[in-house]
């Protein structure tokens, strides 16, 4: 057989290989993470709390006119629907009954705020509801405490903070599930020379496996909820672990982000780390956002602060030492690249100088420029020789 063809059946079978250990291991790796996401998928879908409340911009005198009974059946409908979530994941569980217990609570709350409209009703007539605060307390239905802050009467306060906890750990379950996943995926390619499109092949075939995995486990009648629940989480799947950046490295190290001579951006913390095979350092910062730190041995560290959402979308790449150490993006080597090579290597990027400063002295240089989708910062000592790189994909203020 020709060289190419049994290259050719050769990473075929790595892909086949790959399909069925999907087969054979997602049930014992993946399905107790899957499992409460599809429990809560038609909760979920609908976890806005206006659905089981009032509609957005109901003011009080509306619901004090209909003696909260809307509010009394939607919340009733909260707790059935709450109800019908069936899942042995203790975290949802207790979520579960403490927001059940909050909603059993703000009933009796508004059967007796019920009972005091209809006094005042039957002294006042229907419908006259001037002054009815200063003579009842409805402190407890209303989400602020303040009454000079309400002019419309939210969700009941304690409801309202259960509901959120609920959609809170439904959110984090999913997070769990998307990382195990990724985790699972990367360790059945492991380091396996298969191409990029095998390896979207592979991605193909773990989504297949999914929405067959969520059509087994969903109990509601619903369909068309669960449908369209599926397409949401194996696009955001797709969206926070894209296939095409699955970079396949034996060792880790720095070049284990680098495909085609590029670091890829926008990417995420469990990636970086999976890939550099290093945990990362995490120092919290309140006001600015954690920063996320990767040392590695030959004394580079790469550090970032994630978005809200996770996403990396700059990264910077430091020599903390004078040894000489290439494989880095663009084909940069640390203490070695000068500025006035890289002027030179990146012309047709028109790269802006720029000094750099420390103590009101200056120390040295920054290289800026756009290559493709990402602006770059190099960074040279007073040597003029590169120690830091920047990566980004949004152009960075260098005055602040």
């Amino acid at each position: 057989m020709p060289l190419a063809l049994l290259f050719i059946f050769g990473c075929t079978s790595d892909v086949e290989k790959i399909n069925k250990e999907i087969d054979t291991q997602f049930d014992t790796q993946l399905s107790i993470a899957l499992k409460p996401v599809v429990a809560t998928m038609s909760f979920y879908s609908y976890a806005n709390p206006e659905n089981y409340w009032y509609p957005e911009g109901t003011t009080t005198k509306e619901i004090l006119n209909d003696e909260f009974k809307t509010g009394y059946k939607n919340l009733g409908k909260l707790d059935h629907v709450i109800s019908q979530i069936q899942t042995d994941n203790s975290k949802l569980i207790s979520s579960i009954d403490t927001l059940h217990i909050k909603i059993e609570k703000a009933q009796k709350d508004i059967r007796k705020a019920q009972k005091a409209l209809e006094q005042v009703n039957s002294i006042f007539g229907f419908g006259l509801i001037g002054g009815i605060n200063t003579m009842y307390d409805f402190g407890g239905l209303l989400s602020s405490n303040n009454e000079d802050e309400v002019e419309t009467m939210q969700m009941p306060k304690e409801v309202k903070e259960a509901f959120e906890n609920l959609n809170e750990i439904i959110f984090q379950s999913g997070r769990e599930f998307f990382n195990k996943t990724y985790e699972f995926e990367i360790n059945l390619i492991g380091t396996r020379k298969i191409t990029d499109a095998q390896i979207l092949e592979v991605r193909s075939y773990l989504k297949q496996t999914i929405n067959t995995k969520v059509k087994q486990y969903y109990t509601d009648r619903d369909t068309t909820a669960r449908n369209e629940a599926t397409k949401r989480l194996i696009d955001s799947y797709d969206k926070l672990f894209p296939p095409e950046n699955i970079i396949i490295s034996e060792s880790g190290g720095i070049q284990s982000l680098i495909k085609n001579g590029n670091l890829i951006l926008p990417t995420n913390s469990l990636i970086v780390s999976k890939n550099l095979k290093k945990v990362a350092i995490i120092e919290p910062d309140e006001n600015n956002g954690d920063s996320y730190l990767w040392k590695l041995d030959d004394g580079i560290v790469l550090s970032t602060t994630p978005s809200t959402e996770g996403e990396i979308n700059f990264i910077s790449i430091d020599c903390k030492n004078a040894v000489v150490i290439g494989g880095l993006p663009y084909d940069l080597t640390f203490n070695k690249t000068t500025i006035e090579e890289s002027q030179i290597k990146f012309k047709e990027n028109t790269p802006q100088k720029l000094p750099t400063y420390e103590n009101g002295n200056q120390n040295g240089y920054w290289l800026k420029f756009k290559k493709d989708k990402y602006w770059v910062y190099l960074s040279f000592n007073k040597s003029s020789v590169l120690y830091s790189i920047l990566l980004a994909t949004f152009e960075i203020d260098q005055t602040s």
